[in-house]
């Protein structure tokens, strides 16, 4: 296969769709991008309520050809080529080997869709895809569409994956013309690890000046908690009024614990401003830190 830029957006038609859908659209234009729509019928779910094998194939035929309609409209909506896959099987493990199989860059996708109590969790099969995913994930919680993207905050410790933050945030930024708002949160008082965090921020702010992208940097006291990280982070980021935060993440097969490890999770579960999920590649150090 080529090394064309690939998204995959599994579509629900949850609440989020078209939420989703215009996100990943106005992508597909700014990266020239493939966009691959994905339906997955789950028959586990059908089986049992139909006592006819018709019953449950109709079931499925309708589905198929709602969809097939569906990303016929989006393809005369959005004036861009927008392949339609529809595949029968386990919505999560269906969406990984999709995602590897075309080799995607990005997976772009939604909640449950969930209101209330459930609605501060992100669904099991979303949480799955992205432990599991061979490429970086897009979430996006909320229903409120906003196109660009001209704030992306981007939380740094002092983990090698920082360089590959920092280049990820970079390119956002140029496509969209966007501010980085690079974010520390300092939750000791141990000067030798806050005078590194200020040095680190230092090169950050440099490094990504001298790209030509606009940054700001901040850091942020707070009281030592595992919860207090993520929310200091979402906090900060509804504060300056980001359009994306930028994270990494750590793979199921993957003992080591990275910048958020578990914390990843509480991030993107809380979080109403969509957050990308990068995954951490073995790299050569860079002087960065």
């Amino acid at each position: 296969m080529d090394d064309k830029t690939r998204f995959l957006v599994p579509v629900a038609f949850s609440p989020q769709t078209e939420v989703i859908v215009e996100q990943a659209s106005n992508l597909a234009k700014c990266y020239d991008a493939e966009l691959n729509m994905l339906y997955v019928f789950d028959s586990s779910r059908t089986k049992g309520f139909f006592s006819k094998l018709e019953d449950e194939s109709k079931i499925k035929q309708n589905a198929e050809s709602q969809f097939e309609k569906y990303v016929s409209n989006q393809r005369d909506k959005h004036k861009i080529e927008i392949k339609g896959l529809f595949i029968e099987g386990r919505v999560y493990e269906t969406i990984v080997d999709v995602a590897r199989s075309i080799k995607s860059t990005l997976i772009i996708m939604g909640t449950n869709g969930a209101t209330g109590i459930k609605s501060q969790f992100i669904g099991s099969n979303t949480m799955r895809v992205i432990k599991q995913s061979p490429c970086a994930v897009l979430t996006i919680k909320g229903v409120e569409h906003k196109e660009g993207c001209e704030t992306i905050v981007l939380p740094l410790d002092l983990t090698k994956e920082t360089t590959q933050k920092v280049e990820h945030a970079i390119e956002f930024a140029k496509m969209f013309k966007s501010t980085v708002r690079a974010v520390s949160i300092l939750n000791t008082n141990d000067q030798v690890v806050v005078d590194k965090l200020v040095e680190q921020m230092e090169v950050v702010v440099d490094e990504i000046t001298k790209s030509g992208v606009l940054c700001k940097a901040a850091i942020v006291k707070i009281v030592k908690g595992e919860d207090s990280l993520p929310m200091a982070i979402i906090e900060y980021a509804e504060k300056v009024k980001a359009d994306l935060i930028m994270i990494m993440t750590q793979q199921e097969n993957n003992p080591t614990e990275y910048f958020i490890g578990s914390r990843a999770q509480t991030t993107i579960n809380k979080s109403r401003i969509p957050v990308l999920s990068l995954i951490p590649r073995e790299t050569k150090p860079l002087n960065i830190l």
